[in-house]
């Protein structure tokens, strides 16, 4: 029997609020104290809460194997690394508006106004200067400081599971050799945040699988596998490249606006 399966998420907050475990043996010399923030999905539909803790995982893992980042895990604060998060994202690169669920339109609301209202062109201009630090509001950044400061953390990273897509079609469960199809597909946006500037970075990652490299993973974890575990297969690869490039131009990016310190 084919299978089809379609989970979309835009940008609409979603409290689901995950701090990292911490890891034994202190920090490496290389790395910089960090903490996962946030992951969660900011969209009208929500994902399983299984999948989201799979996805921080993911990135626990990642961060403990950078050279670049050491992990920590800092006094619970869901409701300031929330608004973190949404602040992060209305200020950022791809907010849209038109995407969003009421709790982050009111939020928007409350920084730029009722009557703020980016037309498609403005979007797209945004998305140009992706990449290109900013800074989070000022007492957002001022109360993020202060717990950064108490907590011995320079920088957070805050995800939003954007989109995620899968179409299974002619694979190891189908009957139907005359299917065709086959993808899975993750799109996710970062946001890492540094403490002591109150700037972020930001990016979009889209990780997408074909039908024979879903064959495989589903092989490796039998035909039963839960779809939350066969989307984690998919992000495991995604969040190391998102890792490395957090390390390698996000890093450099927001200590030239630190004056690189």
């Amino acid at each position: 029997m084919a299978m089809c399966l379609l989970v979309l998420c835009g940008m609409a907050y979603r409290p689901a609020v995950v701090l990292a475990a911490p890891f034994g043996g202190g920090f490496s010399s290389a790395g910089v104290a960090s903490a996962i923030g946030e992951v969660a999905c900011h969209g009208e539909d929500e994902l399983e809460d299984q999948f989201m803790i799979g996805l921080r995982d993911a990135y626990a893992d990642a961060f403990n194997g950078s050279e670049k980042f050491s992990l920590h895990s800092p006094a619970p604060n869901p409701e300031l690394m929330a608004t973190v998060h949404r602040d992060a994202i209305v200020h950022g690169h791809y907010y849209n508006r038109g995407r969003s669920n009421a709790k982050l339109i009111r939020y928007a609301n409350d920084v730029f106004g009722k009557n703020y209202r980016p037309t498609d062109e403005e979007y797209k201009a945004m998305l140009k200067k992706a990449g290109t630090p900013y800074k989070l509001s000022p007492q957002v950044a001022y109360d993020l400081k202060q717990y950064a400061n108490e907590e011995g953390i320079r920088y957070f990273l805050f995800c939003n599971i954007s989109h995620i897509e899968v179409w299974l079609k002619n694979i190891l469960f189908s009957d139907n050799k005359f299917e065709s199809g086959k993808s899975m597909a993750v799109e996710l946006e970062y946001y890492l945040v540094d403490a002591n500037t109150g700037y972020v970075y930001d990016g979009f990652s889209r990780e997408s699988k074909t039908a024979n490299m879903i064959n495989a993973i589903i092989v490796k974890g039998g035909k039963n596998m839960p779809s939350n575990v066969l989307f984690q297969r998919v992000m495991e690869e995604q969040v190391k490249d998102v890792v490395k490039k957090m390390g390698n131009d996000g890093l450099s990016k927001l200590k030239q606006v630190a004056g690189g310190v």
